[in-house]
């Protein structure tokens, strides 16, 4: 992935999981944001050259860009797919499933057992993926809203 390329990608992620941590966190969209490039920071301190963070841009045969991923494979021997994305026109048409493949094959070539993720749980295409590919439920994170006080 070049620099261009990951700029863009997590320009693209930083969007998507601020608009999730909406829907899941409650919380504004400014806050949203905030809070996911505080914790983008967190993670790559270095950006796309801090160490043992893995970045793909998925292509088809014509070199097209389809989507990409963002994995980490650090001394743990499980790795944590941070990020896998598809495009909208090309889901559903095994991308996501050549993606997992590979990203499988790059985990256990760094010497990782496991690929754990975290999906939500109203994301069923992507729970859906998963499930297909034979990833199981590891833990359950739950979350009661409640009313402010006052």
């Amino acid at each position: 992935m070049s620099g261009e390329e990951y700029e863009r990608s997590m320009a693209e992620h930083i969007q998507r999981a601020a608009a999730e941590r909406v829907r899941s966190d409650r919380v504004s969209l400014v806050e949203a944001l905030e809070l996911t490039r505080q914790q983008i920071a967190a993670l790559l301190p270095e950006g796309r050259a801090t160490p043992q963070h893995h970045f793909h841009i998925l292509l088809n045969d014509r070199g097209e860009p389809l989507g990409h991923y963002w994995l980490f494979v650090g001394r743990s021997p499980a790795a944590s797919l941070y990020d896998l994305f598809v495009v909208e026109q090309h889901r559903r048409q095994g991308v996501g499933r050549a993606a997992l493949t590979h990203i499988e094959r790059v985990a256990t070539e760094h010497g990782c057992n496991c690929v754990w993720l975290n999906v939500l749980g109203h994301n069923d295409a992507a729970r859906a993926l998963y499930t297909n590919a034979g990833y199981q439920v590891g833990a359950v994170h739950m979350v009661k809203f409640m009313e402010p006080v006052g």
